[in-house]
């Protein structure tokens, strides 16, 4: 599969993951940067970095980043910087969560980034799922 099938097909699963549990939370705005979304309903920005997938609740009661790495993007300073950022604005929005979903062959790999990640940002505190492609949710193309 190419790069960007696999990509698509990990925001799947953080999608397939979070619908289930946001059913009974009112005022759910939910983001994807994923094609075919419009770059008007795209997350905004953080720290210059776009998640690829964002919900918020309005009232501001939840808030959820999920991030898609494939084997080729995970070890990257960009993708390191990036989760450093997400993790960081985390901090300061209420219930937060940071999902990151991975192949399986790469989990142990991408808890050692977190972790690392979670030490730059100072958020410890900030509970983090870990899904991969083979997640009991994940969707087959």
């Amino acid at each position: 599969m190419s790069e960007t099938i696999n990509h698509t097909r990990l925001v799947g699963v953080i999608l397939s993951w979070i619908g289930p549990r946001v059913t009974a939370v009112s005022g759910v705005c939910l983001y994807c940067d994923c094609p075919p979304v419009r770059v008007t309903e795209k997350p905004a920005p953080i720290e210059g970095y776009f998640p690829d997938v964002c919900l918020i609740t309005v009232p501001s009661v939840l808030t959820i980043l999920g991030e898609a790495k494939t084997l080729r993007d995970l070890e990257s300073l960009r993708s390191f910087r990036q989760m450093v950022a997400f993790l960081r604005f985390l901090r300061v929005h209420p219930d937060p969560l940071f999902i990151l979903a991975t192949p399986w062959q790469v989990a142990a790999t991408a808890k050692n980034i977190v972790r690392r990640a979670k030490k730059e940002a100072e958020a410890d505190s900030i509970p983090v799922e870990f899904l991969s492609d083979l997640s009991e949710n994940a969707q087959r193309p």
